[in-house]
C-alpha cells in the first residue's frame, strides 16, 4: 500500500510541477491525485494499527509469549508458553517451505507467509554453527538461503 500511495503522491506532484512550467490547467487534478496518495497512505497506517489492536485484544498476554525451539536430527520441537499455559508441537524438516538467514536471525517458513523467527542471540544451547549444520543436513538445498561463509 505504501508504494501505491507514494506513486499517487509522485504523479500528483509531477502534474502540479508540469502546470507551473507551462502545461496550465493541471494544478487541480495534481492536487487531487497527491491528496489521494496521502489519504491512501494514512488509511494503510490505520489498517495496520487496527489489526494490531485486534490482536492485542484477542491475545492480551501477547508480550508474555515465549517460544522454545529444539532442533533434533528428526524434527523441530516447538514449545510455546503464554503465561502459565504451554503447547508443544513438532515439525518435520521436510515440511519447511524455506529457511532464510540474516546477520541476526533465522526465518523458518512454514508456508509462503508464515515464519518462525529465531534470534541468533537467543540460542542458549548449542551454537549458530551447529544449527546451520543441522539445517544443511535436513533441509533441501534449494529451500535453504543461508549467508555465505
Amino acid at each position: 500500500k505504501q508504494i501505491v500511495s507514494i506513486a499517487f503522491f509522485g504523479v500528483g506532484l509531477l502534474v502540479i510541477l508540469s502546470a507551473f512550467f507551462g502545461l496550465g490547467g493541471l494544478i487541480i487534478p495534481g492536487i487531487f491525485i497527491s491528496l489521494t496518495g496521502i489519504v491512501y497512505y494514512l488509511t494503510s497506517l490505520l489498517t495496520v494499527k487496527n489489526v494490531f489492536d485486534k490482536i492485542t485484544k484477542k491475545f492480551p498476554n501477547y508480550d508474555k509469549v515465549t517460544s522454545e525451539y529444539t532442533f533434533t536430527e528428526e524434527n523441530i520441537a516447538l514449545k510455546t508458553t503464554v503465561g502459565k499455559k504451554s503447547e508443544e508441537n513438532t515439525m518435520k524438516y521436510s515440511e519447511l517451505y524455506k529457511v532464510c538467514e540474516t546477520k541476526e536471525y533465522f526465518y523458518l517458513y512454514a508456508n509462503g507467509t508464515f515464519a518462525f523467527i529465531i534470534s541468533k542471540k537467543g540460542i542458549i544451547e548449542g551454537s549458530e554453527e551447529e544449527l546451520i549444520k543441522i539445517l544443511k543436513k535436513n533441509v533441501e538445498e534449494k529451500r535453504l538461503k543461508l549467508l555465505k561463509r
